[in-house]
């Protein structure tokens, strides 16, 4: 963000309208690193510490399913962000795994690669997807999404290993598969929480109510604030007044019953001056 290629704790809020795409509200975080880049003016412990923070707070509530993108070319067992995902979501009922670049991934055993990962997260398999996205080549040839779908579904369609994995273990294939099951899982967080979101509301609202309440009427033009002020002072003038009359009152009463001392200072200044002194 910027000029110096810094990661800033500040959302850039984006509204998206397509009539073939799934209802969705997304957060990008970005991903955890520890080293900082070229053109990055920060250190790279600092950096990981506000990213880590940046995720914990979007991701901690309830309400929020952690969506893990992962590149196939990786070793999950030491992704920051599925670490990060099993603290904030031991039990993995709103985490999905999704492995992304699979059209890079040469050798065999991607399959097992996703089944191994799932059962270490503890994940179900319908959590569990393989998408290729487009690459750094595309991208630049302005490929559109559809063209970049339809060469995901070539490609998974031809890749054996993924689709008998697939069949056996049911983890999903394509951003298709995906964006069906983040919709779901979405439904299905909501009705989970929102009664407890409701009765936060309730409650707020119901302590704005008392606090209005007690402000009292809303004022309407410039007399009647003048009207208040006015009102506001007297009433400090004579809650002033009394106390100071309270005071006398009680060396008054104390002089009475301690007429030595009280006597003597009474001689040593005025009325006014002993009732300070004394109390």
């Amino acid at each position: 963000a910027g000029s110096e290629k810094a990661v800033k704790d500040m959302p850039i809020e984006l509204k998206v309208f397509r009539l073939d795409q799934d209802d969705l509200t997304l957060i990008d975080l970005p991903g955890i690193t520890r080293i900082a880049r070229d053109g990055q003016q920060v250190d790279g412990k600092e950096l990981e510490r506000l990213i880590l923070r940046m995720s914990r707070r979007y991701c901690e509530p309830q309400e929020s399913v952690i969506l893990n993108v992962v590149s196939a070319m990786v070793d999950f067992s030491t992704s920051a962000s599925l670490q990060l995902s099993q603290e904030l979501d031991p039990t993995s009922r709103r985490t999905l795994l999704c492995v992304t670049k699979i059209d890079q991934h040469a050798e065999e055993g991607l399959a097992k690669k996703l089944k191994v990962a799932a059962s270490q997260m503890r994940l179900r398999p319908e959590r569990v997807f393989a998408v290729r996205n487009r690459k750094q080549q595309e991208n630049e040839g302005q490929v559109s999404l559809l063209d970049a779908r339809q060469r995901e579904s070539d490609f998974l369609s031809a890749h054996d290993e993924l689709q008998a994995g697939a069949k056996q273990c049911g983890y999903g294939l394509g951003v298709a598969a995906l964006s069906a099951s983040l919709v779901d899982i979405q439904i299905e967080r909501i009705q989970e929480t929102l009664p407890a979101t409701y009765g936060r509301i309730a409650a707020r609202l119901g302590e704005l109510r008392r606090r209005s309440s007690e402000i009292g009427q809303p004022l309407g033009d410039e007399l009647s604030c003048r009207l208040l002020a006015i009102q506001l002072i007297d009433q400090c003038v004579d809650s002033l007044a009394r106390e100071r009359s309270g005071r006398v009152a009680v060396v008054s009463s104390s002089a009475v019953g301690d007429g030595g001392s009280a006597a003597g200072a009474r001689q040593a200044s005025p009325v006014g001056e002993t009732a300070e002194l004394t109390v």
